[in-house]
């Protein structure tokens, strides 16, 4: 069923998989199409995806902004280069649909001297700028830039035009109840909160014509109290089909700010796959038109199975894509073992785009952005390089150095390879790192990669290699401040009770330190009906990971009955199992437990047991933890960048 032809109205999508339209920042500064993102797109059209949508252009610059650098279809001059474009990833076999788009409330136009808009007052948006809210001549000169907008797409080759009317962008403000407050035509009911998109969707139809398709991008529900329902996304989409919407890319979540709304929107590792396809079904029963929709996806198995139950007509895929952008090639050839999962993670995708203004990368594929660029073969092939420590930074460095031709031996000390994913990836909820640890194990597997388990450097096997680059990957140790008194007690460490598993059940627990994975560890022993006190000596915890990924852990905490935070709390000193703290307020107490546990951060690992001697006659580079403690995404960016320049 995944790969058998669909309509879009006139058009014959040769499969159901769509290339979801995720936003790169890939655009030029003053929005035009770049190299770098016709050769972005061309990779995943060239992977047998059956219709792209490519990322949402601006409308109206610059108060539509919706990124630092984001595609324009504002102009004519814009047509050029999203031609090129079009037929860059007509060239590869898939077509194509550019989504049009204006970011309302929550546009980023404030960077560049404009106000945003809206169509009334309401929350608080994103970037808690106020917007100017918008007069019926205004709309009207709106609605004008959408028509065209879309005319312009058709003038670009395009096979479909996309109106985004979901998260909280402008015609979902029009749309919601809980955004548009207006008391004319274009408020109140919902044939008034729809009057916005229906003026928009007639002109845009009269201007590309009856046979042109336009898909319309609905939130099945907000997720917000007062927002958009289900109940009502039915009746909206009721009304936008019988003014020529041609299918529904349904969607869910909004950008209003950092909340449970927009976990759903750009979800965390917690969420499981296919969680939003009961809703989209219920609404599907509603429709007369195909469903494109998010499962999220991350193997072909859910998918084919979301078509094959009638959930959906079309899987959309965003950041799968971005992971691998051959999931659909992959799939269609039976190697499902093979697709690079997106573990969603949001560091690159997410944080790095989104929160930090900088183009989309990915912590599983690090060649995002280098589509246009053929990893450069090695310069002396007979290059000998060994890699010590088997975690992702290693891992990746072994990768890519083999990949360019280089003869490989990989050093680990434990027994499997994995490092801190797959130590992670043993805490519920975290799962889907271990998907990562597998693609890396089989990439060494396929590059045939010397590994060495159970194997620590040595002179002996420094002598047999005779590397000409030794890169040390060995990671971080945890560590206890040495401002805190402990006296002969033996720390035991989150890291370790993880390793060796633990079975505690209806005892009390102090975690100290209130890192991402003192978190997850206090979330994971609360099962089992422990009394949980996470001291921190930060006015707060989880500091430091991706926005969306910290408010879903701390709302789980939030939820945990067993689990107690304590922040700007210093623990002073250790007295047995009796812990003496102080507060900010300078007031000191005590907590009594039955097992203290550590997660007060790392320090880089050092070699011991070597020689300075040992390290004449061959480079040495660092990579990872052992260069400077971070996570996983810059981990595995170590490794690529040693491994392309070795």
């Amino acid at each position: 069923m995944l790969f058998s032809p669909e309509r879009i109205g006139t058009l014959e999508v040769p499969n159901r998989i769509v290339m979801a339209p995720v936003a790169t920042s890939f655009a030029s500064a003053i929005g035009e199409v770049t190299d770098w993102m016709v050769g972005y797109y061309s990779k995943r059209a060239r992977g047998r995806v059956g219709l792209v949508i490519v990322e949402n252009a601006n409308v109206d610059y610059p108060s539509g902004m919706s990124g630092t650098t984001q595609l324009r279809v504002d102009r004519d001059s814009f047509v050029p280069g999203l031609f090129r474009l079009s037929q860059a990833i007509h060239a590869e076999g898939a077509l194509c649909a550019l989504q049009i788009n204006h970011a309302g409330a929550v546009a980023k136009s404030v960077e560049e001297g404009a106000q945003p808009v809206a169509p009334s007052e309401g929350p608080a948006g994103l970037y808690h700028v106020t917007p100017k809210i918008l007069n019926r001549s205004e709309i009207q000169q709106m609605i004008t830039h959408f028509a065209q907008a879309a005319r312009r797409v058709k003038m670009a080759g395009f096979d479909a035009v996309e109106v985004h009317g979901a998260h909280a962008y402008l015609i979902a403000q029009f749309l919601s109840p809980l955004t548009n407050q207006r008391q004319d035509n274009y408020g109140g009911d919902h044939e008034g909160r729809t009057l916005f998109a229906r003026e928009i969707l007639t002109e845009a139809r009269r201007m590309v014509g009856s046979d042109f398709p336009i898909i319309f991008r609905l939130d099945v529900s907000e997720l917000m109290e007062g927002g958009i329902d289900l109940e009502e996304s039915v009746r909206i989409a009721k009304i936008l089909k019988n003014v020529g919407v041609d299918a529904f890319d349904l969607s869910m979540g909004t950008h209003y700010r950092i909340n449970s709304s927009m976990c759903a929107l750009l979800e965390p590792m917690s969420y499981v796959q296919g969680w939003r396809l009961d809703l989209v079904a219920r609404m599907k029963k509603h429709l007369e038109v195909p469903v494109i929709a998010v499962g999220p996806f991350r193997e072909p198995k859910i998918a084919e199975n979301a078509i094959k139950e009638g959930k959906v007509d079309f899987v959309s895929l965003g950041r799968a894509l971005i992971a691998d952008p051959n999931w659909a090639a992959k799939a269609f050839e039976g190697h499902d073992k093979e697709i690079d999962r997106c573990i969603s993670c949001n560091e690159g995708c997410v944080r790095s785009r989104l929160f930090e203004g900088r183009p989309v990368s990915c912590t599983v594929n690090p060649e995002v952005g280098w589509e246009n660029h053929n990893l450069p073969y090695a310069e002396r092939p007979s290059l000998r390089v060994m890699v010590v420590g088997g975690g992702p930074a290693g891992c990746s460095a072994a990768i890519y150095a083999r990949q360019r031709g280089y003869e490989v031996t990989l050093l680990e000390r434990e027994p499997e390879l994995g490092g801190n994913c797959l130590l992670g990836s043993k805490l519920s909820h975290k799962e889907k790192l271990s998907w990562f640890v597998e693609y890396q194990r089989q990439r060494l597997k396929d590059l045939r990669v010397d590994v060495r388990l159970r194997t620590t450097l040595s002179n002996e096997i420094l002598k047999e290699i005779e590397p000409h680059l030794l890169v040390l990957a060995i990671g971080a140790e945890p560590y206890v401040p040495k401002e805190i008194e402990i006296g002969e007690m033996r720390p035991l460490y989150v890291e370790e009770l993880i390793r060796i598993g633990f079975s505690w059940s209806n005892v009390r627990v102090a975690v100290i330190g209130g890192g991402a994975l003192g978190c997850e560890f206090a979330l994971a022993i609360a099962k089992a009906n422990n009394e949980i006190t996470i001291l921190e000596a930060l006015g707060s915890v989880a500091r430091g990971i991706e926005p969306i990924s910290r408010f879903d852990l701390l709302d789980r905490i939030a939820k945990e009955p067993h689990v107690r935070l304590l922040a700007n709390t210093r623990v002073m000193g250790i007295d047995g199992t009796t812990i003496h703290y102080e507060t900010e307020l300078g007031k000191s107490g005590t907590l009594n437990v039955d097992h203290i546990v550590w997660a007060t951060g790392y320090r880089s690992r050092e070699l011991s047991g070597l020689s300075p001697d040992t390290y004449k006659g061959f480079e040495v580079r660092r990579i990872g933890d052992c260069l400077i403690p971070r996570n996983v995404f810059h981990a595995v960016r170590d490794g690529f960048w040693l491994g392309i320049r070795a």
